[in-house]
Formats: structure tokens, sequence, C-alpha cells
């Protein structure tokens, strides 16, 4: 879901519990055959729940730090 209309912030919660934030406006998105860069179709209510599918991946930093990140998300 889209967090609010001040910022691009959205909120995933998968199907196991895991949360995840990432921008709405850097994420590459797919709809059915339409697809783009930023401010994916399903997430432009606030606080309107999307069936959405979300690539993540594992980003290593310094210091042996790891953290996820938001890759691509898919409209269902």
């Amino acid at each position: 879901m889209r967090a609010n209309d001040v910022n691009g912030l959205a909120l995933f919660t998968s199907d196991e519990g895991n949360q995840i934030s990432f921008s709405v406006d850097e994420i590459y998105w797919a709809d059915g055959s339409t697809h783009g860069s930023g401010n994916p179709p399903c997430l432009q209510t606030p606080w309107e729940e999307a069936g959405v599918d979300l690539g993540v991946m594992w980003v290593a930093a310094p210091d042996d730090v790891s953290y996820e990140r938001a890759a691509w998300l898919r409209c269902n």
C-alpha cells in the first residue's frame, strides 16, 4: 500500500508477515502488458491495499551488514 500523498513511501507485507518499505518513485513495475519505472498504477491511493508481487534482493553493506531492497513490483 502507498503510505501517503506526500512522498513515494510504500509498505509491503508478505504472506509470511515479513515487511519492507520502498519508494514507488524508484521501483520498476509491470501491470499486464504495461510496464514502467516509478509510480505503479496499482499503488495510487494512500492506505488502499493492493495485491502485488514484490521482488527483493539482499544488498551487502560495509561491516558485515546486509539488508533487503525492493527491486521490482508486479500489480495483480
